[in-house]
């Protein structure tokens, strides 16, 4: 199965991070905010999520989020501005379990530098927990009925 779904623009800008000192505010730039995304796998498990961009950015290598293995996650990020292209998991996830996915995401974006990558996985797993999640669920609900 491969799903590619437009993300909503009004929600994705009400979950994009930014970072404030006493003279400056970072936020991710407009290029840097995912579009879309397309997910991979076989019944309602969840393989490989892409997320898509303006700009056409091609992704780097792949690398472990973390040490955790249920599941073991490679994200793959573009190497000119960090932004996360591609998750992948395995084994492969429930839609129900990328809250968990969501929450390492943000645990790991703590320790990351530089600052744009650490935005962006903010950015991921804020839309995972809030967007993508939930819409996987609801198609595997209705592939069911």
């Amino acid at each position: 199965m491969t799903k590619n779904l437009i993300l909503d623009p009004e929600q994705v800008v009400r979950l994009e991070p930014s970072e404030q000192s006493e003279r400056s505010k970072a936020m991710l730039s407009p290029f840097a905010v995912p579009q879309s995304f397309s997910v991979q796998g076989a019944g309602d498990a969840v393989k490989t999520i892409r997320f898509g961009y303006s700009g056409g950015e091609t992704g780097g290598t792949f690398v472990a989020l973390d040490g955790d293995s249920d599941p073991k996650i490679a994200v793959c990020t573009s190497e000119t501005t960090q932004k996360i292209l591609e998750l992948q998991f395995d084994p492969p996830v429930r839609p129900a379990q990328l809250r968990q996915v969501s929450a390492r995401l943000e645990r790991r974006a703590e320790s990351i530098e530089p600052r744009s990558k650490r935005l962006s996985y903010l950015m991921i797993g804020r839309i995972l927990s809030a967007m993508v999640g939930p819409t996987l669920e609801d198609l595997a609900r209705a592939s069911h009925d």
